[in-house]
């Protein structure tokens, strides 16, 4: 599963909501360089998805009761650093880039809502 799609799922998962999620398929690509202790890499895939949420939330003194919807290719980038400061120890950092296009009630206008985070890492190999 491409690393969009978890990022969906996990947006999904931590609404107070009835929700269905599907993801189908997805392709991704990763060149990386090596320049010693520091590995850099960047990425791109894309992630067919298929989202339903109908929304039962209270937001300031409202009850939201929207209803979304997304039936999409979700195209995502990324591009990190990895640092070996041991034989089986290192830390990286990642950025993530998802461009979102998101339609809103009333006008339904596009809205450029992407999603950008940065991600930290420690990790150990056992090989």
């Amino acid at each position: 599963m491409s690393r969009a799609a978890l990022i969906v799922r996990e947006a999904v998962r931590a609404l107070p909501a009835t929700s269905r999620y599907v993801t189908t398929n997805g392709v991704d690509a990763t060149i990386g360089w090596d320049a010693g202790a520091w590995k850099w890499f960047a990425s791109a895939g894309i992630a067919r998805t298929e989202l339903k949420v109908q929304v039962d939330a209270f937001i300031a003194e409202s009850h939201d009761r929207s209803r979304v919807s997304l039936n999409t290719n979700l195209p995502w980038l990324t591009i990190g650093l990895r640092y070996a400061f041991d034989p089986r120890w290192s830390v990286a950092a990642e950025l993530l880039y998802v461009p979102l296009d998101v339609r809103r009630a009333p006008d339904f206008s596009p809205t450029d809502d992407s999603l950008t985070s940065v991600r930290a890492q420690l990790r150990y190999s056992f090989d």
